[in-house]
């Protein structure tokens, strides 16, 4: 994430707090669940990803491979990894909010502060479904990896066959 798409989601937050004063926790509860879920999804298919993509990658990290190509694919690997921290970050927090949820409606004092902890609550759910949006664009980078290594594929190929043109 750069600096513009921190600013982004620290914008989205404020103008979550701002309207979300309104919105009853018990309306929220479904949007972190459905994050939590999104959450596991993207993280599940990341992970899939790069066992396809990168095997020797993975076997390099764990020690069991060293070559050239094993090295260049730990460095490309990081692209995909980074939407596996944000699914990670964002099911903690979804975990740790519904574990409080329960407990903070119980508690008398903050009764008083209803609004302020709807807006809060809502705050981080709309930062947080700001880096799930992240994340799932982040997705998109094995596709266009995999466009890229297929293009070159078939370039080279026409390649060979103009120089070589009985060859199949």
């Amino acid at each position: 994430m750069n600096i513009i798409s921190i600013i982004i989601c620290i914008i989205i937050s404020l103008l979550c707090y701002w309207v979300g004063s309104d919105i009853s926790i018990k309306s929220q509860l479904p949007i972190y669940e459905s994050l939590r879920n999104t959450s596991a999804i993207i993280f599940g298919v990341m992970g899939a990803w790069i066992a396809i993509l990168y095997p020797k990658a993975l076997l390099k990290i764990y020690g069991k491979l060293e070559t050239k190509e094993a090295e260049e694919q730990t460095k490309s690997i990081k692209q995909l990894i980074s939407p596996m921290v944000l699914s990670t970050i964002i099911v903690s927090f979804v975990l740790v909010v519904s574990l409080l949820a329960p407990v903070l409606r119980n508690i008398a004092y903050l009764q008083q502060y209803t609004h302020l902890v709807r807006s809060l609550s809502f705050a981080i759910l709309g930062g947080l479904t700001f880096l799930q949006l992240w994340a799932l664009v982040a997705t998109l980078a094995p596709s266009d990896l995999i466009n890229k290594r297929a293009d070159f594929s078939i370039r080279k190929r026409k390649k060979i066959k103009d120089v070589f043109p009985d060859i199949e």
